[in-house]
C-alpha cells in the first residue's frame, strides 16, 4: 500500500520509511514600547511619556550598526526630533513606538523504530530558531523605553532573543 519504495526490503524500509517532520513558524510585528521624557509634571513617576508631534516617517525602523551600537531607527535624530517633553500638565501616549519584528521557525524530526511488539525506540531531533534568524529585543536594555533626553542610548538595542538551540533524544518505550 505504499506509493514510493513498495519493492524496498524490510530492513531498508526500517531506516528510510516512517520519518515524521513537524514545524511551527511564528511571525509578528514589533511590540509596542514608549518614548519617555525624564519629566514628572502629572505623576510621581519621573518618566512621563514623551509627546509625539512630528512626522510618522521619522519613526521608520531599520536595524543597523551605528558606531558600534545596534540602532533601531533609520534616522535616530529625526526620531528624537519628532518627540518632545511635556509642558505643564501634558503627558504623551504610552506605547507610541514599535520595536523590531520577530521571525522564528521551530522544526522537529522523529522516527519510531519497533523492536518487538511491545518495545520500541524513538529518535527525536528538534531545532528551535532552526534558521538562526536574529531577533532583536526592544531598545532600553530590552525593557522597551526610549529616553528622548539621552541621545547616546535612544533606540539602542542591547540584547537579542532566542538564539538557535538544538537537541536530540532517544527514548525506549516498553
Amino acid at each position: 500500500g505504499r506509493a514510493f519504495g513498495s519493492s524496498m526490503p524490510k530492513w531498508a524500509n526500517e531506516i528510510v520509511g516512517g520519518w515524521q517532520v513537524a514545524g511551527i513558524a511564528t511571525w509578528h510585528s514589533g511590540f509596542a514600547f514608549t518614548s519617555v521624557s525624564n519629566a514628572f509634571p502629572i505623576s510621581v513617576d519621573n518618566n512621563v511619556p514623551a509627546i509625539f508631534d512630528g512626522d510618522t516617517k521619522a519613526l521608520r525602523t531599520n536595524i543597523h550598526d551605528d558606531d558600534g551600537q545596534i540602532q533601531l531607527f533609520a534616522d535616530k535624530n529625526a526620531a528624537m526630533g519628532a518627540c518632545r517633553g511635556p509642558i505643564g500638565l501634558e503627558a504623551g501616549s504610552r506605547n507610541n513606538l514599535r520595536g523590531p519584528s520577530f521571525v522564528n521557525v521551530d522544526l522537529s524530526l522523529n522516527k519510531h523504530f519497533p523492536i518487538t511488539e511491545r518495545v520500541g525506540l524513538e529518535f527525536r531531533a528538534e531545532a528551535y530558531n532552526a534558521f538562526n534568524h536574529p531577533n532583536f529585543s526592544l531598545p532600553g536594555s530590552g525593557t522597551g523605553s526610549a529616553d528622548i533626553t539621552d541621545p547616546t542610548q535612544f533606540g539602542v538595542i542591547t540584547t537579542t532573543a532566542a538564539p538557535r538551540q538544538m537537541q536530540m533524544s532517544l527514548r525506549l518505550d516498553f
